[in-house]
């Protein structure tokens, strides 16, 4: 995923100009925003990070898996519909894949999730 050059501070030069840029700076405001987010992570940040961890260890357990498996792993969020994004956002980087479904005991239905199979022609 790239960064848009919108959703980064502009690196000021020393000479404060701006004309003298070059990668190395904008690489250094890119990672020095993630450090200061990281640093100043809320509780629903710790959860997202430590579910998509879970996530990655489940679909590397090469079995099926679903939602309360998760949150047997991490925890219940801090808003509900978390459970649903974060599985969405391993969905969309194809860290896993749907394979199926099933009716939970409460009636919610659960997608079941799985590594991605490689195919070859």
């Amino acid at each position: 995923m790239s960064v848009s050059k919108d959703r980064i501070r502009p690196a000021v030069s020393p000479s404060g100009s701006g004309d003298d840029l070059d990668l190395a700076d904008l690489t250094f405001v890119c990672v020095s925003n993630v450090l200061d987010a990281v640093f100043k992570s809320t509780g629903s940040d710790r959860w997202w990070s430590g579910a998509q961890l879970a996530i990655a260890e489940l679909a590397r357990s090469g079995q099926n898996f679903d939602a309360g498996n998760l949150l047997e792993m991490v925890g219940e969020p801090h808003h509900p519909n978390y459970i649903g994004a974060v599985f969405a956002a391993a969905q969309r980087s194809k860290a896993i894949e749907q394979v199926g479904c099933r009716v939970a005991p409460d009636g919610r239905l659960l997608r079941i999730w799985h590594a991605p199979t490689t195919r070859t022609r």
